[in-house]
């Protein structure tokens, strides 16, 4: 199969040369989904290394060999996770009002965790870390101690 691959990539950089077109073979990726443990790191086409991944990022969605949307939905709580903390000192501790900066996290973070959710294939397990991830997140802006044990449904409004 992957032979296959290879083939195809080398012709496409034989059809794109009298176009004047050429492959940036340093960007070029090769993803596999057969067995990715059996798969070399990098390949050689037209004389040129090519790397061979488990998963990259597309159009700011990280594609991963076993299809699952785990890695990305995982990635995407990092990012919103510090792009919140980014704004605890500026934001959430500031004397603006509770309103304000819950249109704050729904207008900045919310989106920077949600993009291409559309796409995820959702567990119930992912789906409880993105929960978990917004119910740690509204209680700080509304400045609730942890220790005090407020019920989700209560800071959600």
């Amino acid at each position: 199969m992957l032979e296959v691959l290879l083939l195809a990539l080398d012709i496409l950089n034989d059809e794109a040369r009298p176009l004047a077109l050429e492959v940036n073979w340093q960007k070029t990726k090769i993803q596999s989904t057969i067995n990715p443990a059996t798969t070399l790191s990098s390949v050689y086409i037209s004389g040129n290394p090519v790397e061979v991944v488990e998963s990259f990022i597309y159009l700011g969605s990280e594609i991963h060999s076993s299809g699952s949307s785990e890695p990305e939905v995982l990635r995407r709580i990092g990012l919103a996770k510090s792009c919140f903390n980014l704004m605890n000192r500026g934001i959430w501790c500031s004397s603006i009002s509770v309103l304000t900066k819950v249109q704050l996290y729904r207008t900045y973070i919310q989106p920077v965790l949600l993009y291409g959710s559309e796409t995820w294939a959702l567990t119930r397990v992912l789906l409880d870390k993105v929960d978990a991830f917004d119910n740690i997140c509204l209680p700080r802006i509304l400045r609730i101690p942890y220790v005090d044990h407020v019920a989700n449904a209560m800071v959600r409004f």
